[in-house]
């Protein structure tokens, strides 16, 4: 006898029933919410950041991973936060290691900046006394 294997019990339930009915179950529709993106700690302690300038009137909001700009070799890039202050937008990017990865990101970062000079383009490092800014575009 083969067993079959189902990811959860209403999958189960819906075959189960076609067999002793002969008639197909209406499938449920598929969503269209996209999962939250998931954060690292750094990126979580710098909303927390973010958050208290809030308090203090220092941010007016801030965005993560809202907004997505297409590069000059046909790759997007999406700064990590967009952040709104009294004096203006800016897009942010946060440095973590020295990975492949991360370089990778900051290529794109700096790449963007460059490409569009209409915007305020900050990479943020975290520091002992909390974040501060190692370089800036804009």
């Amino acid at each position: 006898m083969t067993t079959l294997r189902f990811k959860n019990q209403r999958a189960f339930e819906q075959v189960v029933s076609r067999k002793k009915t002969g008639k197909k179950q209406e499938q449920p529709k598929p969503t269209t919410t996209p999962a939250a993106p998931r954060k690292t700690a750094l990126e979580i302690a710098y909303a927390a950041h973010l958050s208290q300038g809030i308090e203090q009137g220092k941010v007016i909001e801030y965005l993560y991973k809202s907004v997505t700009f297409p590069l000059d070799n046909g790759a997007p890039y999406t700064p990590r936060y967009l952040v709104v202050f009294p004096d203006g937008v800016v897009c942010v990017e946060l440095v973590e290691k020295t990975t492949d990865s991360h370089r990778m990101h900051v290529q794109a970062w700096r790449r963007a900046a460059g490409l569009y000079p209409g915007h305020s383009w900050d990479l943020i490092a975290r520091t002992a006394q909390g974040f501060e800014v190692v370089e800036s575009y804009g």
